[in-house]
């Protein structure tokens, strides 16, 4: 089934080869029916010492959550601010 995933601010440098240019930041992936957030995170480039942000359809997500076809899966850095 396929996703769309999206990486935001400095993530971007993650992305696909390709992908990123004309300012795209999201790209589609296959992931298999019941696959959830956590075991996607796993298999892409970020670092596992980064801390980041997930959303789902545009809501906060949880790594328990699963995935479904047509879903938007959104991962950028947290924000400082004050």
């Amino acid at each position: 089934m396929q996703i769309t995933i999206q990486l935001l601010a400095t993530y971007r440098r993650y992305l696909p080869p390709g992908v990123g240019q004309d300012q795209q930041d999201s790209y589609p992936h296959d992931v298999a029916p019941g696959t959830t957030i956590g075991d996607l995170l796993v298999t892409l480039p970020l670092a596992p010492t980064d801390l980041y942000t997930v959303l789902l359809n545009g809501r906060h997500a949880d790594p328990h959550d699963l995935l479904y076809p047509g879903d938007l899966l959104t991962i950028f850095p947290p924000a400082g601010g004050g």
